[in-house]
């Protein structure tokens, strides 16, 4: 199975999702589905590795609200495109039987070495976004959805939910609570200034470089 014939059969097999409006993109050894509006962005994607195989790894859905990644796009100076608010990944139990895959780090890594193998990987991606994408995304279709998950669940749990890359899940908690006018927002911000504050007149990495992002966003926070 070479990488040319894989995306062959991505762009053969997957029609269901270009059908519900998502346009399909390929850079170097990455593929993501997508589409936006002006409010939001939608994005299901993968990455591959060639081998003796094709190592599929990252199987991931993503949500923009273009409201939050707005302030956090002036924080870190990434392309709004590439800034998701919230992720899902999908359950291994849910894998069909026959597809080959290794978990780690919390992650789900196919081996694909034929054909029909690549078949089931169409259908456990099928599977995944009807069974689990599309419901994520019709139950988290505002952002106070996420702040009530975020009050019902353990601190250590929200990066299950919250895109966490580049050190950013505290940002986007903070914007979602001070859109949403939350009333633990203004204790929160206060610890968390206070912390980053010390944290870089210590020099400690990686504090340093997140206090210069959070202080970014102090006049969106403070007004």
């Amino acid at each position: 199975m070479t990488n040319q014939n894989f995306i062959n059969i991505i762009k053969n097999e997957c029609q269901f999702l270009e059908n519900d409006g998502y346009q399909l993109k390929i850079i170097d050894r990455n593929i993501w589905y997508e589409k936006k509006t002006d409010k939001e962005g939608l994005r299901i994607s993968f990455g591959w590795t060639e081998y003796d195989c094709l190592w599929i790894s990252g199987l991931t859905a993503n949500k923009r609200f273009n409201e939050v990644e707005t302030l956090i796009n002036k924080a870190i100076n990434i392309d709004l495109i590439d800034l998701y608010t919230i992720h899902i990944s999908p359950n291994p139990k849910d894998i069909p039987q026959g597809l080959k895959y290794i978990e780690s780090s919390e992650n789900i890594n196919f081996e694909i070495y034929t054909y029909e193998e690549s078949l089931l990987f169409i259908e456990f991606l099928k599977s995944f976004y009807y069974r689990t994408v599309v419901p994520f995304f019709e139950e988290y279709e505002s952002l106070t959805k996420i702040i009530y998950w975020l009050n019902e669940k353990d601190i250590s749990e929200h990066l299950n939910l919250i895109v966490s890359t580049g050190n950013t899940l505290m940002l986007r908690k903070l914007i979602v609570m001070k859109l949403n006018n939350d009333t633990k927002f203004q204790d929160l911000y206060l610890r968390y200034n206070n912390y980053l504050a010390q944290k870089s007149i210590e020099k400690e990495s990686p504090y340093v470089d997140m206090y210069k992002k959070f202080k970014q966003l102090i006049s969106f926070f403070e007004k």
